[in-house]
């Protein structure tokens, strides 16, 4: 992960909560609202969510292109192979997409989990560096008293 400022930090840690609140029932608080709240509209008619499911414009991420790759090599030799090939890529495709969608939940909210655990190391080095900071601060105002008194 690239260095982070605080301004990153805070908005990958909102994307977090994000992530952990729709998994979490966000995505079922939304579409089951109470009437009251849509005066308008008494029920909500659409809705859906899903991994490559083509509604590009309710896109929560950017696209991204998945492969699926499998090798081995030997010692002493530069070359690798393959280990596993898939012949039935469309099917494999297919049923991929349809095991995104089916665990849905478990895959944001381990999704979640991995972005917390990266964002740590950045947490981490802001706590460093305002511990150090702390510790000048205290240097220099002891250093502007008097050891007279």
């Amino acid at each position: 992960m690239k260095k982070t400022t605080i301004t990153d930090v805070k908005k990958l840690m909102l994307d977090v909560n994000r992530l952990r609140n729709f998994a979490n029932g966000g995505y079922n608080k939304a579409i089951e609202s109470p009437k009251e709240l849509h005066h308008e509209r008494q029920s909500i008619d659409k809705y859906g969510r899903g991994f490559n499911t083509n509604f590009y414009n309710f896109l929560a991420a950017q696209e991204h292109k998945v492969t699926y790759s499998s090798w081995k090599g030997y010692f002493g030799d530069s070359s690798c192979s393959t280990i596993l090939k898939i012949d039935c890529n469309e099917l494999f495709w297919e049923c991929f997409d349809k095991y995104l969608n089916e665990h849905q939940d478990e895959v944001l909210n381990g999704i979640a989990d991995m972005m917390e655990k990266e964002l740590q190391s950045s947490i981490d080095v802001i706590v460093q560096e305002r511990d150090l900071l702390n510790k000048m601060i205290e240097e220099v105002q002891k250093g502007g008293q008097d050891v007279t008194e």
